[in-house]
């Protein structure tokens, strides 16, 4: 069984070969967004943006940050985060 993705809106930057790459994205209910980090394993950040918390900083692209909204897994470690359920 596929996990629902998360409907998203993306920012495109172009790349050195012409192509436009993903980013960031924020889902359109503006609660999730997503942030490609630049490093050397270009990793995937999903933070929470009512409270400010990154959730998770270790997925590999966007489709998986999307299926982890989309899941309600991301929902799940932010209210164990907090510790109270008030995620």
């Amino acid at each position: 069984m596929t996990a629902a993705l998360a409907p998203v809106s993306k920012t495109l930057l172009p790349s050195r070969g012409g192509r436009r790459q993903c980013w960031a994205a924020t889902t359109t209910d503006g609660i999730w967004a997503f942030a490609r980090e630049e490093d050397g394993t270009t990793s995937w950040t999903v933070r929470h943006l009512p409270t400010k918390t990154v959730v998770t900083g270790c997925l590999g692209s966007l489709r998986q940050c999307r299926a982890y909204v989309g899941s309600g897994e991301a929902r799940e470690d932010l209210e164990r985060m907090n510790g109270d359920g008030s995620g």
